[in-house]
């Protein structure tokens, strides 16, 4: 099935700092353009909405890769700044070097999409305040969305109670967390058993998946009934950063291809392997869907048998 997908997140502009000693600043990011990249590698019809200062520049995006950016929204101010502070163990933290309160302004509002373009689409919600993100999900049902993913923001999920966990995922068909999320609401709980928490307190998700890095993802697909496993395909790791958000765009376009939960997370992670070999939003540019198809091939007949 071909289709539309629309991805709802952030524009930031990237300061990282590895746990080896590694810094690279002023890295081009975002986690609504991370999940378009993951998206577009199987899919060209990619709508981005987002807001983007002055420093960000989202026309170059746009003509390297074909978004339409037409729904990204443009403010004055500098675009989010952040320091990305990586452990060794794949935990990260990510620091506003703007005022904290300016997430929420810089992260779009449900108004930022029309109903023509969000009727019937899949969409992705990736990472931004709580709140923000129930307005936005809650939104696109409303206006007839096909499918509905979201990437919960790890900063929220310490002590979440799941009656708020819940305001968002009444709209939602895919929940995405990664490993960190989960130990955050599950603290010194194992993935297999968040899990099953979560396929328990959740019965109208058709899809729930647990990224798990180097080690994969591990998920359930209600209407087949079924849990999984699925491992990180064997890349050469050059910066980790955005691997999270491109496994949830290919998720993303793997569903609206598959309609089976197991099927997209192996695009989700093809997308996922090609991001964690370059540097920045730039990296794939001489990526393409032969390239992704060929890797998507390999890790499928090892999976699948």
């Amino acid at each position: 099935m071909t289709g539309q997908c629309v991805v709802c997140g952030n524009i930031t502009i990237d300061d990282l700092v590895f746990y080896d000693g590694k810094v690279r600043m002023g890295v081009l990011g975002g986690d609504g353009i991370y999940s378009a990249l993951g998206a577009s590698l199987w899919n060209t019809d990619i709508k981005i909405s987002a807001v983007a200062g002055p420093d960000y520049p989202v026309k170059l995006l746009s003509d390297l890769y074909g978004f339409d950016t037409s729904y990204i929204k443009h403010k004055e101010k500098p675009s989010l700044r952040n320091w990305g502070l990586y452990e060794k163990d794949g935990t990260r933290q990510f620091v506003f070097r703007n005022e904290k309160a300016q997430w929420a302004e810089y992260s779009p509002e449900p108004d930022d999409l029309p109903p023509e373009i969000v009727r019937d689409s899949y969409l992705h919600c990736a990472p931004m305040p709580w709140e923000n993100q129930i307005a936005i999900v809650k939104s696109a049902r409303q206006k007839g969305a096909e499918f509905i993913s979201l990437d919960p923001p790890f900063q929220y999920m310490e002590g979440m109670q799941m009656r708020d966990l819940a305001r968002g995922l009444d709209y939602v068909d895919a929940f995405l967390p990664s490993r960190q999320e989960i130990r955050a609401m599950f603290p010194g709980v194992p993935p297999e058993l968040a899990l099953d928490t979560l396929i328990n307190q959740f019965p109208r998700l058709r899809a729930i998946v647990i990224k798990l890095g180097e080690d994969g993802a591990i998920g359930y697909d209600r209407l087949m009934n079924v849990k999984f496993s699925v491992p990180a395909y064997k890349a050469n790791v050059v910066d980790p950063t955005g691997a999270g958000d491109s496994f949830c765009g290919g998720f993303l376009a793997g569903f609206m291809r598959t309609a089976n939960a197991r099927a997209a997370v192996l695009y989700g992670v093809v997308s996922a392997s090609f991001i964690i070999e370059t540097e920045g939003t730039l990296g794939l540019r001489s990526i393409n869907t032969e390239m992704a198809e060929r890797r998507l091939h390999e890790i499928s007949s090892e999976v699948m048998g």
